[in-house]
Protein backbone atom coordinates (compact mmCIF):
# COMPACT_ATOMS: atom_id res chain seq x y z
CA UNK A 1 0.00 0.00 0.00
CA UNK A 2 1.35 3.57 -0.86
CA UNK A 3 2.07 5.90 2.14
CA UNK A 4 0.15 9.28 2.44
CA UNK A 5 2.21 12.54 2.57
CA UNK A 6 2.64 13.82 6.16
CA UNK A 7 0.79 17.16 5.60
CA UNK A 8 -2.29 15.35 4.24
CA UNK A 9 -2.44 12.96 7.19
CA UNK A 10 -2.24 15.84 9.75
CA UNK A 11 -4.98 17.80 7.99
CA UNK A 12 -7.29 14.87 8.09
CA UNK A 13 -6.76 14.31 11.78
CA UNK A 14 -7.50 17.99 12.55
CA UNK A 15 -10.71 17.84 10.57
CA UNK A 16 -11.82 14.76 12.53
CA UNK A 17 -12.36 12.68 9.45
CA UNK A 18 -11.13 9.14 9.24
CA UNK A 19 -8.41 8.70 6.85
CA UNK A 20 -9.27 6.56 3.78
CA UNK A 21 -6.69 4.83 1.80
CA UNK A 22 -6.81 5.60 -1.86
CA UNK A 23 -8.06 2.83 -4.10
CA UNK A 24 -5.29 0.89 -5.58
CA UNK A 25 -6.14 -1.05 -8.73
CA UNK A 26 -5.83 -4.80 -8.13
CA UNK A 27 -4.74 -6.94 -10.97
CA UNK A 28 -6.34 -10.46 -10.79
CA UNK A 29 -3.98 -13.28 -11.58
CA UNK A 30 -4.70 -15.14 -14.79
CA UNK A 31 -6.44 -18.51 -14.26
CA UNK A 32 -4.03 -21.38 -14.10
CA UNK A 33 -3.97 -23.64 -17.17
CA UNK A 34 -4.82 -27.23 -16.12
CA UNK A 35 -2.07 -29.69 -16.64
CA UNK A 36 -2.79 -32.00 -19.55
CA UNK A 37 -4.05 -35.46 -18.49
CA UNK A 38 -1.44 -38.10 -19.01
CA UNK A 39 -2.18 -40.18 -22.09
CA UNK A 40 -3.22 -43.77 -21.31
CA UNK A 41 -1.02 -46.51 -22.57
CA UNK A 42 -2.66 -49.12 -24.83
CA UNK A 43 -2.63 -51.62 -21.94
CA UNK A 44 -4.36 -49.09 -19.70
CA UNK A 45 -6.96 -48.39 -22.35
CA UNK A 46 -7.57 -52.14 -22.68
CA UNK A 47 -8.03 -52.45 -18.91
CA UNK A 48 -10.41 -49.47 -18.87
CA UNK A 49 -12.53 -50.96 -21.66
CA UNK A 50 -12.65 -54.29 -19.84
CA UNK A 51 -13.71 -52.62 -16.59
CA UNK A 52 -16.51 -50.81 -18.42
CA UNK A 53 -17.55 -54.05 -20.13
CA UNK A 54 -17.76 -55.93 -16.83
CA UNK A 55 -19.87 -53.12 -15.39
CA UNK A 56 -22.24 -53.14 -18.40
CA UNK A 57 -22.75 -56.91 -18.72
CA UNK A 58 -25.42 -58.24 -18.42
CA UNK A 59 -27.55 -55.22 -17.45
CA UNK A 60 -26.86 -53.34 -20.71
CA UNK A 61 -26.31 -55.89 -23.50
CA UNK A 62 -26.06 -53.26 -26.25
CA UNK A 63 -23.45 -51.25 -24.38
CA UNK A 64 -21.57 -54.46 -23.60
CA UNK A 65 -21.64 -55.46 -27.28
CA UNK A 66 -20.16 -52.07 -28.28
CA UNK A 67 -17.39 -52.28 -25.68
CA UNK A 68 -16.62 -55.87 -26.69
CA UNK A 69 -16.33 -54.82 -30.32
CA UNK A 70 -13.88 -52.08 -29.35
CA UNK A 71 -11.79 -54.52 -27.36
CA UNK A 72 -11.64 -56.99 -30.22
CA UNK A 73 -11.06 -54.44 -33.01
CA UNK A 74 -7.50 -53.76 -34.24
CA UNK A 75 -5.84 -51.10 -32.06
CA UNK A 76 -4.92 -47.69 -33.45
CA UNK A 77 -1.42 -47.72 -34.79
CA UNK A 78 -1.01 -51.46 -34.86
CA UNK A 79 -2.60 -54.72 -35.95
CA UNK A 80 -3.11 -56.08 -32.41
CA UNK A 81 -6.46 -55.64 -30.65
CA UNK A 82 -6.78 -54.15 -27.20
CA UNK A 83 -7.86 -57.59 -25.99
CA UNK A 84 -4.44 -58.91 -26.92
CA UNK A 85 -2.90 -56.52 -24.36
CA UNK A 86 -4.87 -57.85 -21.39
CA UNK A 87 -3.15 -59.86 -18.70
CA UNK A 88 -4.04 -63.57 -18.45
CA UNK A 89 -6.27 -62.81 -15.46
CA UNK A 90 -8.05 -60.02 -17.36
CA UNK A 91 -8.34 -62.21 -20.44
CA UNK A 92 -10.19 -64.85 -18.41
CA UNK A 93 -12.74 -62.22 -17.36
CA UNK A 94 -13.19 -61.14 -21.00
CA UNK A 95 -13.60 -64.72 -22.27
CA UNK A 96 -16.15 -65.36 -19.53
CA UNK A 97 -18.30 -62.49 -20.78
CA UNK A 98 -17.96 -63.74 -24.37
CA UNK A 99 -19.10 -67.20 -23.25
CA UNK A 100 -22.06 -65.83 -21.30
CA UNK A 101 -23.21 -63.69 -24.26
CA UNK A 102 -23.22 -66.69 -26.60
CA UNK A 103 -25.04 -68.80 -24.01
CA UNK A 104 -27.67 -66.09 -23.46
CA UNK A 105 -28.20 -65.87 -27.23
CA UNK A 106 -28.59 -69.65 -27.55
CA UNK A 107 -25.45 -69.92 -29.71
CA UNK A 108 -24.28 -73.15 -28.13
CA UNK A 109 -21.52 -73.94 -30.65
CA UNK A 110 -19.99 -70.49 -30.21
CA UNK A 111 -20.39 -70.80 -26.44
CA UNK A 112 -18.49 -74.10 -26.58
CA UNK A 113 -15.63 -72.42 -28.45
CA UNK A 114 -15.54 -69.60 -25.89
CA UNK A 115 -15.59 -72.15 -23.09
CA UNK A 116 -12.58 -73.88 -24.62
CA UNK A 117 -10.73 -70.55 -24.62
CA UNK A 118 -11.10 -70.06 -20.86
CA UNK A 119 -7.65 -70.25 -19.27
CA UNK A 120 -7.89 -69.84 -15.49
CA UNK A 121 -4.80 -68.64 -13.66
CA UNK A 122 -5.70 -69.63 -10.10
CA UNK A 123 -8.02 -71.82 -8.04
CA UNK A 124 -10.79 -69.22 -7.96
CA UNK A 125 -10.84 -68.88 -11.73
CA UNK A 126 -10.65 -72.67 -12.11
CA UNK A 127 -13.80 -72.93 -10.03
CA UNK A 128 -15.47 -70.25 -12.15
CA UNK A 129 -14.51 -72.11 -15.32
CA UNK A 130 -16.01 -75.32 -13.94
CA UNK A 131 -19.23 -73.46 -13.18
CA UNK A 132 -19.47 -72.19 -16.76
CA UNK A 133 -18.75 -75.66 -18.12
CA UNK A 134 -21.59 -77.06 -16.01
CA UNK A 135 -23.92 -74.38 -17.38
CA UNK A 136 -23.02 -75.24 -20.96
CA UNK A 137 -23.47 -78.97 -20.39
CA UNK A 138 -26.85 -78.38 -18.77
CA UNK A 139 -28.03 -76.26 -21.72
CA UNK A 140 -26.98 -79.08 -24.05
CA UNK A 141 -28.98 -81.61 -22.05
CA UNK A 142 -25.88 -83.41 -20.73
CA UNK A 143 -27.24 -83.43 -17.19
CA UNK A 144 -25.10 -86.26 -15.88
CA UNK A 145 -21.89 -84.57 -17.06
CA UNK A 146 -23.12 -81.23 -15.68
CA UNK A 147 -23.84 -82.84 -12.31
CA UNK A 148 -20.40 -84.47 -12.14
CA UNK A 149 -18.76 -81.15 -13.00
CA UNK A 150 -20.64 -79.46 -10.16
CA UNK A 151 -19.71 -82.28 -7.79
CA UNK A 152 -16.07 -81.76 -8.70
CA UNK A 153 -16.28 -78.13 -7.65
CA UNK A 154 -16.62 -79.31 -4.04
CA UNK A 155 -13.14 -80.83 -4.23
CA UNK A 156 -12.10 -77.21 -3.64
CA UNK A 157 -14.01 -74.33 -2.09
CA UNK A 158 -16.44 -72.75 -4.56
CA UNK A 159 -17.18 -69.06 -4.08
CA UNK A 160 -20.90 -69.80 -3.57
CA UNK A 161 -21.20 -73.37 -2.27
CA UNK A 162 -24.93 -73.05 -1.56
CA UNK A 163 -25.54 -71.85 -5.13
CA UNK A 164 -23.49 -74.72 -6.54
CA UNK A 165 -25.46 -77.16 -4.38
CA UNK A 166 -28.79 -75.76 -5.64
CA UNK A 167 -27.63 -76.15 -9.23
CA UNK A 168 -26.46 -79.68 -8.48
CA UNK A 169 -29.81 -80.71 -6.98
CA UNK A 170 -31.49 -79.32 -10.09
CA UNK A 171 -29.26 -81.35 -12.39
CA UNK A 172 -29.67 -84.55 -10.39
CA UNK A 173 -33.44 -84.15 -10.60
CA UNK A 174 -33.02 -84.66 -14.36
CA UNK A 175 -31.12 -87.95 -14.06
CA UNK A 176 -32.85 -91.31 -13.61
CA UNK A 177 -32.43 -93.22 -10.36
CA UNK A 178 -30.98 -96.05 -12.46
CA UNK A 179 -28.12 -93.90 -13.69
CA UNK A 180 -27.48 -92.30 -10.34
CA UNK A 181 -27.34 -95.76 -8.82
CA UNK A 182 -24.61 -96.72 -11.27
CA UNK A 183 -22.66 -93.59 -10.40
CA UNK A 184 -23.17 -94.22 -6.68
CA UNK A 185 -21.66 -97.68 -7.09
CA UNK A 186 -18.77 -96.91 -9.43
CA UNK A 187 -18.14 -93.17 -9.25
CA UNK A 188 -14.50 -92.03 -9.35
CA UNK A 189 -14.32 -91.00 -5.67
CA UNK A 190 -16.26 -90.87 -2.41
CA UNK A 191 -17.41 -87.30 -3.06
CA UNK A 192 -19.13 -88.25 -6.33
CA UNK A 193 -20.49 -91.52 -4.97
CA UNK A 194 -22.04 -89.74 -2.00
CA UNK A 195 -23.78 -87.09 -4.08
CA UNK A 196 -25.05 -89.72 -6.53
CA UNK A 197 -26.34 -91.95 -3.74
CA UNK A 198 -28.42 -89.22 -2.12
CA UNK A 199 -29.69 -88.08 -5.52
CA UNK A 200 -30.73 -91.65 -6.33
CA UNK A 201 -32.60 -92.04 -3.04
CA UNK A 202 -34.43 -88.73 -3.44
CA UNK A 203 -35.38 -89.38 -7.07
CA UNK A 204 -36.73 -92.83 -6.24
CA UNK A 205 -39.14 -91.42 -3.64
CA UNK A 206 -42.72 -90.88 -4.80
CA UNK A 207 -43.75 -88.21 -2.29
CA UNK A 208 -42.17 -85.25 -0.54
CA UNK A 209 -42.52 -87.12 2.75
CA UNK A 210 -40.60 -89.99 1.15
CA UNK A 211 -37.93 -87.60 -0.06
CA UNK A 212 -37.59 -86.12 3.42
CA UNK A 213 -37.24 -89.57 4.95
CA UNK A 214 -34.64 -90.57 2.34
CA UNK A 215 -32.68 -87.39 3.05
CA UNK A 216 -32.65 -87.91 6.80
CA UNK A 217 -31.54 -91.53 6.42
CA UNK A 218 -28.71 -90.62 4.04
CA UNK A 219 -27.61 -87.66 6.15
CA UNK A 220 -27.44 -89.87 9.24
CA UNK A 221 -25.18 -92.31 7.40
CA UNK A 222 -22.99 -89.59 5.84
CA UNK A 223 -22.74 -86.69 8.32
CA UNK A 224 -19.28 -85.63 7.10
CA UNK A 225 -20.15 -85.50 3.39
CA UNK A 226 -20.37 -81.96 2.00
CA UNK A 227 -23.91 -82.62 0.72
CA UNK A 228 -25.11 -83.03 4.30
CA UNK A 229 -24.72 -79.25 4.75
CA UNK A 230 -26.98 -78.36 1.80
CA UNK A 231 -30.42 -80.01 1.97
CA UNK A 232 -32.51 -79.92 -1.22
CA UNK A 233 -35.57 -77.73 -1.62
CA UNK A 234 -39.15 -78.74 -0.76
CA UNK A 235 -38.31 -81.31 1.92
CA UNK A 236 -40.89 -79.69 4.17
CA UNK A 237 -43.57 -79.32 1.48
CA UNK A 238 -47.10 -80.12 2.60
CA UNK A 239 -48.48 -83.33 1.11
CA UNK A 240 -52.02 -83.46 -0.31
CA UNK A 241 -54.32 -85.14 2.17
CA UNK A 242 -56.78 -86.37 -0.44
CA UNK A 243 -56.11 -87.11 -4.12
CA UNK A 244 -59.01 -87.59 -6.52
CA UNK A 245 -58.45 -89.74 -9.60
CA UNK A 246 -60.72 -89.17 -12.62
CA UNK A 247 -60.40 -92.07 -15.07
CA UNK A 248 -62.83 -94.10 -17.21
CA UNK A 249 -63.66 -97.37 -15.46
CA UNK A 250 -66.63 -98.24 -17.67
CA UNK A 251 -67.30 -97.76 -21.37
CA UNK A 252 -64.97 -97.91 -24.35
CA UNK A 253 -61.90 -96.67 -22.46
CA UNK A 254 -62.40 -98.85 -19.38
CA UNK A 255 -59.32 -101.01 -20.02
CA UNK A 256 -57.12 -97.93 -20.29
CA UNK A 257 -58.65 -96.41 -17.18
CA UNK A 258 -58.16 -99.61 -15.21
CA UNK A 259 -54.44 -99.68 -16.08
CA UNK A 260 -54.11 -96.07 -14.93
CA UNK A 261 -56.02 -96.78 -11.73
CA UNK A 262 -53.79 -99.73 -10.94
CA UNK A 263 -50.67 -97.65 -11.53
CA UNK A 264 -51.92 -94.97 -9.15
CA UNK A 265 -52.77 -97.59 -6.52
CA UNK A 266 -49.41 -99.33 -6.88
CA UNK A 267 -47.62 -96.02 -6.31
CA UNK A 268 -49.87 -95.16 -3.35
CA UNK A 269 -49.29 -98.51 -1.67
CA UNK A 270 -45.55 -98.31 -2.28
CA UNK A 271 -45.22 -94.77 -0.91
CA UNK A 272 -47.56 -95.38 2.07
CA UNK A 273 -47.99 -91.69 2.94
CA UNK A 274 -49.40 -91.20 6.45
CA UNK A 275 -52.95 -89.86 6.47
CA UNK A 276 -53.31 -89.57 2.69
CA UNK A 277 -56.52 -90.80 1.06
CA UNK A 278 -57.42 -91.71 -2.50
CA UNK A 279 -60.85 -91.32 -4.08
CA UNK A 280 -61.80 -92.47 -7.60
CA UNK A 281 -64.44 -91.12 -9.99
CA UNK A 282 -65.51 -92.94 -13.16
CA UNK A 283 -65.48 -90.57 -16.12
CA UNK A 284 -66.95 -93.38 -18.21
CA UNK A 285 -70.19 -92.96 -16.25
CA UNK A 286 -69.96 -89.26 -15.36
CA UNK A 287 -69.20 -86.19 -17.46
CA UNK A 288 -65.70 -85.01 -16.59
CA UNK A 289 -66.99 -81.67 -15.31
CA UNK A 290 -69.38 -83.42 -12.92
CA UNK A 291 -66.63 -85.77 -11.74
CA UNK A 292 -64.43 -82.74 -11.06
CA UNK A 293 -67.12 -80.96 -9.04
CA UNK A 294 -67.76 -84.11 -7.01
CA UNK A 295 -64.03 -84.39 -6.32
CA UNK A 296 -64.04 -80.81 -5.04
CA UNK A 297 -67.04 -81.56 -2.85
CA UNK A 298 -65.26 -84.64 -1.50
CA UNK A 299 -62.44 -82.42 -0.22
CA UNK A 300 -59.77 -83.30 -2.76
CA UNK A 301 -56.56 -81.25 -2.69
CA UNK A 302 -55.39 -82.27 -6.17
CA UNK A 303 -56.89 -84.07 -9.18
CA UNK A 304 -55.22 -86.77 -11.29
CA UNK A 305 -56.94 -87.15 -14.67
CA UNK A 306 -59.01 -87.21 -16.74
CA UNK A 307 -57.65 -89.32 -19.58
CA UNK A 308 -59.73 -88.59 -22.67
CA UNK A 309 -58.64 -85.49 -24.60
CA UNK A 310 -62.17 -84.11 -24.76
CA UNK A 311 -62.60 -84.68 -21.03
CA UNK A 312 -59.38 -82.79 -20.30
CA UNK A 313 -60.65 -79.84 -22.35
CA UNK A 314 -63.98 -80.01 -20.51
CA UNK A 315 -62.28 -79.74 -17.10
CA UNK A 316 -59.95 -76.99 -18.35
CA UNK A 317 -62.95 -74.88 -19.39
CA UNK A 318 -64.03 -74.86 -15.73
CA UNK A 319 -60.88 -72.83 -14.85
CA UNK A 320 -60.33 -75.33 -12.03
CA UNK A 321 -59.49 -74.05 -8.56
CA UNK A 322 -57.64 -77.25 -7.66
CA UNK A 323 -54.41 -78.36 -9.33
CA UNK A 324 -55.22 -80.86 -12.11
CA UNK A 325 -52.63 -83.36 -13.36
CA UNK A 326 -54.35 -84.19 -16.65
CA UNK A 327 -53.38 -87.45 -18.36
CA UNK A 328 -53.62 -86.03 -21.87
CA UNK A 329 -52.80 -82.76 -23.61
CA UNK A 330 -54.88 -79.74 -24.52
CA UNK A 331 -55.03 -78.67 -28.12
CA UNK A 332 -53.27 -75.35 -28.82
CA UNK A 333 -55.59 -72.42 -28.17
CA UNK A 334 -55.81 -69.37 -30.42
CA UNK A 335 -54.37 -66.28 -28.81
CA UNK A 336 -55.22 -64.63 -26.54
CA UNK A 337 -57.10 -67.56 -24.95
CA UNK A 338 -55.10 -68.33 -21.80
CA UNK A 339 -54.22 -71.80 -20.60
CA UNK A 340 -55.77 -72.60 -17.22
CA UNK A 341 -52.88 -72.12 -14.83
CA UNK A 342 -53.89 -75.06 -12.65
CA UNK A 343 -53.90 -77.65 -15.46
CA UNK A 344 -50.65 -79.61 -15.88
CA UNK A 345 -50.61 -81.95 -18.85
CA UNK A 346 -48.89 -85.35 -18.56
CA UNK A 347 -49.27 -87.59 -21.59
CA UNK A 348 -47.64 -90.48 -23.45
CA UNK A 349 -47.14 -88.31 -26.54
CA UNK A 350 -45.30 -89.88 -29.45
CA UNK A 351 -43.77 -86.46 -30.14
CA UNK A 352 -41.57 -86.96 -27.07
CA UNK A 353 -40.14 -90.09 -28.66
CA UNK A 354 -39.52 -88.30 -31.96
CA UNK A 355 -37.76 -85.49 -30.09
CA UNK A 356 -35.59 -88.05 -28.29
CA UNK A 357 -34.61 -89.69 -31.60
CA UNK A 358 -33.84 -86.30 -33.15
CA UNK A 359 -31.66 -85.32 -30.21
CA UNK A 360 -29.77 -88.62 -30.35
CA UNK A 361 -29.12 -88.29 -34.08
CA UNK A 362 -27.72 -84.78 -33.71
CA UNK A 363 -25.54 -85.74 -30.75
CA UNK A 364 -24.19 -88.73 -32.66
CA UNK A 365 -23.23 -86.50 -35.59
CA UNK A 366 -25.78 -87.76 -38.13
CA UNK A 367 -26.68 -85.38 -40.92
CA UNK A 368 -28.37 -87.52 -43.60
CA UNK A 369 -30.83 -90.28 -42.73
CA UNK A 370 -33.15 -92.83 -44.28
CA UNK A 371 -36.58 -92.91 -42.65
CA UNK A 372 -38.91 -95.91 -42.60
CA UNK A 373 -42.40 -95.56 -41.18
CA UNK A 374 -45.75 -97.26 -41.40
CA UNK A 375 -49.09 -95.62 -42.12
CA UNK A 376 -50.23 -95.33 -38.50
CA UNK A 377 -51.21 -91.92 -37.16
CA UNK A 378 -48.54 -92.33 -34.46
CA UNK A 379 -45.80 -92.85 -37.03
CA UNK A 380 -46.94 -89.90 -39.12
CA UNK A 381 -46.92 -87.62 -36.08
CA UNK A 382 -43.45 -88.90 -35.15
CA UNK A 383 -42.13 -88.25 -38.66
CA UNK A 384 -43.58 -84.72 -38.66
CA UNK A 385 -41.97 -83.93 -35.30
CA UNK A 386 -38.62 -85.42 -36.37
CA UNK A 387 -38.49 -83.25 -39.47
CA UNK A 388 -39.47 -80.16 -37.50
CA UNK A 389 -37.10 -80.86 -34.60
CA UNK A 390 -33.85 -80.88 -36.57
CA UNK A 391 -32.25 -79.82 -39.81
CA UNK A 392 -31.42 -83.38 -40.72
CA UNK A 393 -31.61 -84.22 -44.39
CA UNK A 394 -34.12 -87.04 -44.89
CA UNK A 395 -32.69 -88.34 -48.17
CA UNK A 396 -34.95 -91.38 -48.33
CA UNK A 397 -38.40 -91.75 -46.75
CA UNK A 398 -40.30 -94.99 -47.31
CA UNK A 399 -43.71 -95.93 -45.93
CA UNK A 400 -44.06 -99.63 -45.13
CA UNK A 401 -47.39 -101.11 -46.18
CA UNK A 402 -46.66 -104.82 -45.95
CA UNK A 403 -43.91 -106.85 -44.31
CA UNK A 404 -43.41 -108.81 -47.51
CA UNK A 405 -42.28 -105.66 -49.34
CA UNK A 406 -39.68 -104.55 -46.78
CA UNK A 407 -36.70 -106.18 -48.48
CA UNK A 408 -37.46 -104.40 -51.75
CA UNK A 409 -38.11 -101.10 -50.01
CA UNK A 410 -34.77 -101.35 -48.20
CA UNK A 411 -33.06 -102.01 -51.53
CA UNK A 412 -34.72 -98.93 -53.03
CA UNK A 413 -33.79 -96.73 -50.08
CA UNK A 414 -30.17 -97.83 -50.27
CA UNK A 415 -29.97 -97.47 -54.09
CA UNK A 416 -29.28 -101.18 -54.44
CA UNK A 417 -32.10 -101.48 -56.99
CA UNK A 418 -30.60 -98.66 -59.07
CA UNK A 419 -27.13 -100.20 -58.78
CA UNK A 420 -28.40 -103.53 -60.11
CA UNK A 421 -30.25 -101.75 -62.93
CA UNK A 422 -27.10 -99.87 -63.95
CA UNK A 423 -25.17 -103.15 -64.00
CA UNK A 424 -27.81 -104.74 -66.25
CA UNK A 425 -27.65 -101.80 -68.65
CA UNK A 426 -23.87 -102.05 -68.83
CA UNK A 427 -24.01 -105.80 -69.52
CA UNK A 428 -26.53 -105.09 -72.26
CA UNK A 429 -24.28 -102.51 -73.87
CA UNK A 430 -21.24 -104.78 -73.75
CA UNK A 431 -23.20 -107.91 -74.60
CA UNK A 432 -21.42 -109.98 -71.97
CA UNK A 433 -21.62 -110.91 -68.32
CA UNK A 434 -19.68 -108.84 -65.82
CA UNK A 435 -18.54 -109.70 -62.30
CA UNK A 436 -20.63 -107.53 -60.02
CA UNK A 437 -21.28 -106.81 -56.35
CA UNK A 438 -24.05 -104.25 -55.71
CA UNK A 439 -23.06 -101.17 -53.73
CA UNK A 440 -25.36 -99.20 -51.47
CA UNK A 441 -25.39 -95.43 -51.37
CA UNK A 442 -22.64 -94.01 -49.20
CA UNK A 443 -24.24 -90.71 -48.18
CA UNK A 444 -26.30 -92.06 -45.27
CA UNK A 445 -25.37 -91.65 -41.60
CA UNK A 446 -28.25 -93.48 -39.94
CA UNK A 447 -31.63 -95.18 -40.33
CA UNK A 448 -34.74 -94.22 -38.35
CA UNK A 449 -37.54 -96.77 -38.01
CA UNK A 450 -40.98 -95.64 -36.78
CA UNK A 451 -42.49 -99.08 -37.32
CA UNK A 452 -44.15 -101.92 -35.40
CA UNK A 453 -42.42 -104.96 -33.88
CA UNK A 454 -42.84 -107.35 -36.80
CA UNK A 455 -41.82 -104.66 -39.28
CA UNK A 456 -38.57 -103.89 -37.44
CA UNK A 457 -37.81 -107.60 -37.17
CA UNK A 458 -37.99 -107.71 -40.96
CA UNK A 459 -36.32 -104.37 -41.66
CA UNK A 460 -33.08 -104.89 -39.76
CA UNK A 461 -32.15 -108.18 -41.54
CA UNK A 462 -33.05 -106.52 -44.86
CA UNK A 463 -30.64 -103.68 -44.12
CA UNK A 464 -27.93 -106.18 -43.21
CA UNK A 465 -28.55 -108.11 -46.43
CA UNK A 466 -28.23 -104.95 -48.51
CA UNK A 467 -24.80 -104.02 -47.12
CA UNK A 468 -26.13 -101.52 -44.53
CA UNK A 469 -25.41 -103.53 -41.40
CA UNK A 470 -22.94 -100.84 -40.33
CA UNK A 471 -25.53 -98.05 -40.33
CA UNK A 472 -26.87 -97.23 -36.85
CA UNK A 473 -30.61 -97.80 -36.53
CA UNK A 474 -32.77 -95.74 -34.16
CA UNK A 475 -36.25 -96.86 -33.19
CA UNK A 476 -38.97 -96.14 -30.65
CA UNK A 477 -40.94 -97.83 -27.90
CA UNK A 478 -42.84 -100.06 -30.32
CA UNK A 479 -39.65 -102.01 -30.96
CA UNK A 480 -39.98 -105.66 -29.91
CA UNK A 481 -39.29 -107.07 -26.46
CA UNK A 482 -38.56 -110.58 -25.33
CA UNK A 483 -36.60 -113.16 -27.29
CA UNK A 484 -34.93 -111.10 -29.99
CA UNK A 485 -32.55 -113.87 -30.97
CA UNK A 486 -29.86 -111.40 -31.96
CA UNK A 487 -31.87 -110.23 -34.96
CA UNK A 488 -31.83 -106.60 -33.83
CA UNK A 489 -28.32 -106.39 -32.43
CA UNK A 490 -27.14 -102.79 -32.37
CA UNK A 491 -30.56 -101.18 -32.80
CA UNK A 492 -30.99 -98.26 -30.37
CA UNK A 493 -34.44 -97.92 -28.83
CA UNK A 494 -35.94 -95.05 -26.82
CA UNK A 495 -38.59 -95.98 -24.28
CA UNK A 496 -39.96 -95.11 -20.87
CA UNK A 497 -37.66 -95.79 -17.88
CA UNK A 498 -40.37 -98.05 -16.39
CA UNK A 499 -39.57 -100.61 -19.09
CA UNK A 500 -35.82 -100.07 -19.46
CA UNK A 501 -34.89 -99.39 -15.82
CA UNK A 502 -37.08 -101.65 -13.68
CA UNK A 503 -36.76 -100.95 -9.96
CA UNK A 504 -38.32 -101.88 -6.64
CA UNK A 505 -41.75 -100.46 -7.46
CA UNK A 506 -41.86 -102.28 -10.79
CA UNK A 507 -40.94 -105.54 -9.06
CA UNK A 508 -43.71 -105.04 -6.47
CA UNK A 509 -46.27 -104.22 -9.16
CA UNK A 510 -45.30 -107.23 -11.27
CA UNK A 511 -45.83 -109.51 -8.27
CA UNK A 512 -49.07 -107.89 -7.13
CA UNK A 513 -50.99 -107.59 -10.41
CA UNK A 514 -51.99 -110.02 -13.14
CA UNK A 515 -49.19 -111.15 -15.50
CA UNK A 516 -48.35 -108.43 -17.99
CA UNK A 517 -50.50 -105.83 -16.23
CA UNK A 518 -47.57 -103.81 -14.91
CA UNK A 519 -45.86 -103.83 -18.33
CA UNK A 520 -48.36 -101.33 -19.72
CA UNK A 521 -47.12 -97.77 -20.36
CA UNK A 522 -50.49 -96.61 -19.02
CA UNK A 523 -49.69 -98.32 -15.73
CA UNK A 524 -46.48 -96.28 -15.60
CA UNK A 525 -48.48 -93.16 -16.49
CA UNK A 526 -50.67 -93.81 -13.46
CA UNK A 527 -47.55 -94.09 -11.29
CA UNK A 528 -46.33 -90.73 -12.57
CA UNK A 529 -49.74 -89.13 -12.14
CA UNK A 530 -49.51 -89.99 -8.46
CA UNK A 531 -45.83 -88.91 -8.28
CA UNK A 532 -46.49 -85.51 -9.85
CA UNK A 533 -49.56 -84.88 -7.66
CA UNK A 534 -47.32 -85.31 -4.61
CA UNK A 535 -44.39 -83.20 -5.89
CA UNK A 536 -46.06 -80.21 -7.53
CA UNK A 537 -44.07 -77.66 -5.54
CA UNK A 538 -40.77 -78.91 -7.00
CA UNK A 539 -42.10 -78.53 -10.53
CA UNK A 540 -43.90 -75.23 -10.21
CA UNK A 541 -42.14 -73.24 -7.50
CA UNK A 542 -38.57 -74.48 -7.70
CA UNK A 543 -38.33 -75.34 -11.41
CA UNK A 544 -36.86 -78.78 -10.80
CA UNK A 545 -37.62 -81.88 -12.82
CA UNK A 546 -39.01 -85.20 -11.63
CA UNK A 547 -37.25 -88.41 -12.64
CA UNK A 548 -40.42 -90.36 -13.33
CA UNK A 549 -41.48 -93.75 -14.62
CA UNK A 550 -42.48 -92.39 -18.04
CA UNK A 551 -39.39 -90.18 -18.38
CA UNK A 552 -37.68 -87.27 -16.72
CA UNK A 553 -40.54 -84.76 -16.43
CA UNK A 554 -39.93 -81.04 -16.88
CA UNK A 555 -42.71 -78.44 -16.85
CA UNK A 556 -42.75 -76.22 -19.95
CA UNK A 557 -44.19 -72.74 -20.31
CA UNK A 558 -47.33 -74.18 -21.90
CA UNK A 559 -48.13 -76.25 -18.84
CA UNK A 560 -47.12 -79.50 -20.50
CA UNK A 561 -44.72 -81.95 -18.92
CA UNK A 562 -41.96 -82.77 -21.39
CA UNK A 563 -40.65 -86.33 -21.05
CA UNK A 564 -36.97 -87.11 -21.59
CA UNK A 565 -36.88 -90.82 -22.38
CA UNK A 566 -34.42 -93.59 -21.63
CA UNK A 567 -32.35 -95.46 -24.21
CA UNK A 568 -31.47 -99.10 -24.68
CA UNK A 569 -29.51 -101.11 -27.24
CA UNK A 570 -30.52 -104.53 -28.52
CA UNK A 571 -27.92 -107.10 -27.50
CA UNK A 572 -28.75 -110.77 -27.90
CA UNK A 573 -32.14 -111.37 -26.32
CA UNK A 574 -32.51 -108.13 -24.39
CA UNK A 575 -32.34 -104.37 -24.48
CA UNK A 576 -29.27 -103.21 -22.58
CA UNK A 577 -29.82 -99.82 -20.90
CA UNK A 578 -27.61 -97.01 -22.20
CA UNK A 579 -26.44 -93.87 -20.38
CA UNK A 580 -28.72 -90.88 -20.74
CA UNK A 581 -27.98 -88.33 -23.44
Amino acid sequence: MALLPVWMAVALLIAGCPAKAPRVPVTKPAPATPAPAPELTPAQRAAAHLEALLAAWPQSPETAADLLARLQAPDHGGPASLAALLTPRQRFALDTVIFERHLAQGSLAEARDALTALAPVDARQSSAAAWQRARWLARNGAHRAAAQTLMGMFEGTPADPAGVARALWRQMSKISSFELDGLARSGPNALVRGWAAVGRDLNAALTEAGRAAAWRAWQARNPEHVAARFPPACLGATAPERIAVLVPLTGDLAAFGAALRDGVLAAYLHGRPAGQEMVFFDTGALPASVAYERAVAAGADVIVGPLDKAAVAEVARLAPRLPVVALNTLDPQPQPAPRPSNVIQLALAVEDQAAAVAKALVEDGAERIALFHNDSAWAQRAEERLRRETRLAVVAAHPLQAVATITNLAADALDITASVARHGELEGLLARKLAFTPRRRDDLDAVVAFVEENELLALKPALNFHFAGDLPVYSWSRAPRGALGGQLDGVKVCDIPWRLHPGALRAEATAAFAPGRADSPLFALGVDGYRVANQLARLITHGESIAGSTGVLTLTDGGRLHRALAWGEAVGNRLRPLPSR
